[in-house]
């Protein structure tokens, strides 16, 4: 799961009891998106969606990325 990675151990269950609950498409991503451990920056882009489903794919893309940082030794996903 995504919060066994990016969230305090805190955060992590905040989130967990959040998510328990019935969630609109928009209430989820914005929660993720402010809830996840992304530098200001990674948020700021996330912000800048023009719509939910460009907010979307841009948390997935994060997500991604911060997954493939976390298994490579080299910091980098792209060998």
């Amino acid at each position: 799961m995504v919060g066994n990675f990016l969230l305090t151990r805190e955060d992590g269950v905040a989130l967990a009891t959040f998510l328990k609950q019935p969630l609109d498409d928009e209430a989820l991503v914005q929660n993720l998106s402010f809830a996840m451990d992304f530098t200001p920056l990674e948020k700021q882009f996330l912000l800048e969606a023009d719509s939910l489903v460009q907010q979307a794919r841009r948390l997935l893309d994060l997500l991604q990325f911060k997954r493939y940082e976390l298994n490579e030794p080299t910091g980098g996903g792209w060998g």
